[in-house]
């Protein structure tokens, strides 16, 4: 699944966001002060990992949802300091 998000506004709003992908980051939109991106993509894969889980599958259905490879993941995980 891939997803693109046309606005005219100045930043993405969870208005902009499908709803279930809109949940996970509610906890992210309500301070309006603008986030700096890697700390959003750190948050989005916690919470991507959070709802599917840490297995091996876990881990291909969270990359799947982010619309990343398994590796990418991986590459997130280590970077972010993300504790499996």
């Amino acid at each position: 699944m891939r997803a693109m998000i046309l606005t005219a506004e100045s930043f993405i709003g969870r208005r902009h966001l499908a709803e279930s992908i809109g949940q996970g980051v509610d906890q992210f939109l309500q301070n309006p002060d603008v986030m700096p991106l890697n700390r959003m993509e750190e948050l989005l894969v916690r919470s991507a990992l959070s709802r599917y889980g840490t297995t091996l599958e876990g881990k291909r259905r969270a990359a799947r949802a982010l619309n990343i490879s398994l590796g990418t993941l991986y590459n997130k995980v280590k970077r972010y300091n993300v504790n499996n």
